[in-house]
């Protein structure tokens, strides 16, 4: 009886992570944000630039190639999990930046730096756990989608696109 009952609830997990809607949720919802986040950056250049250089952790030299191209990897990442295209590389492609993303918040904190993260334009977020928390529940999204990417479902449907 209780070997079922643990039979069960993995069944109940597998149902709630092989959901069709949670996964589309999931896609426009990170696929959004990245999308916002890009976009943001790519209207403010300078303004991106200037917050890397705050997190002092790269190479001045660095900063301006950084604040003209991840923007944009940004977007495209985003797009093609709003657009179900090619998922498995963009929720890759995301979960890796949320990685890099998470450690360098870390650092920055551990490091005691009152910056703002530039995560998002306009938005008053510094480092801190608050941050890295969000970033984590972004990451774990991502990743669900990465290996978990979704039922199979006939060629027709159009909620997911082959990756």
């Amino acid at each position: 009886m209780g070997s079922r009952r643990l039979s069960d609830g993995r069944d109940e997990m597998r149902a709630i992570t092989d959901s069709r809607y949670l996964h589309l949720f999931i896609r426009f919802l990170i696929g959004g944000l990245f999308i916002y986040a890009g976009l943001g950056k790519i209207m403010a250049p300078l303004e991106f630039a200037v917050a890397i250089r705050n997190y002092d952790l790269v190479p001045l030299w660095s900063i301006g190639i950084i604040a003209a191209t991840l923007p944009w990897v940004e977007v495209l990442a985003g797009l093609g999990l709003v657009l179900g295209v090619r998922i498995k590389a963009c929720s890759l492609i995301i979960s890796s930046l949320l990685v890099v993303f998470i450690l360098i918040i870390i650092i920055a904190y551990l490091r005691g730096l009152d910056v703002e993260c530039g995560c998002f334009r306009g938005v008053d977020r510094k480092v801190g756990p608050l941050v890295i928390i969000e970033d984590l529940l972004m990451l774990l999204g991502a990743l669900l989608i990465y290996f978990h990417n979704g039922p199979r479902r006939s060629d027709g449907d159009l909620l997911e696109h082959p990756s």
